[in-house]
């Protein structure tokens, strides 16, 4: 039902690049593949915490503790990509966050991502 919809909606939306990631010890290796692409599309790197409290100081929830996932901590524009294929090579020692990274390509002016890929910092 939903997988199924899903599934029919990214057939519809057309292909975006394959991204082929691995980590060697402190460092990401990352291969945008070639696919066609109509306009030019920025390549964003972010880094997340898996889980990242915030003390309220003010306000209704004043003294509480609020708790998200996935917090973006840092955001990086790498370059762009137009359809040719793309290596990166990204250090990640001394980035924050303790939960991961993803790498993103997305329609210019921060519109539509065309294609993701997360890794956790553990894995």
């Amino acid at each position: 039902m939903i997988e199924t919809e899903i599934k029919r909606r990214k057939q519809s939306m057309g292909a975006g690049p394959k991204i082929d990631v691995r980590k060697e010890n402190s460092v990401i290796t990352a291969t945008i593949g070639a696919a066609k692409a109509k306009e030019v599309y920025d390549i964003v790197f972010v880094t997340f915490d898996e889980n990242h409290s915030t003390e309220v100081k003010r306000g209704e929830n004043q003294g509480k503790t609020l708790v998200n996932a996935c917090v973006v901590l840092e955001y990086d524009m790498l370059g762009s990509w137009s359809g040719e294929p793309a290596n990166l090579r990204l250090p990640i020692a001394g980035r924050p966050g303790d939960g991961g990274c993803a790498i993103l390509v997305q329609k210019r002016e921060y519109g539509k991502i065309v294609a993701a890929v997360s890794l956790t910092f553990d894995g």
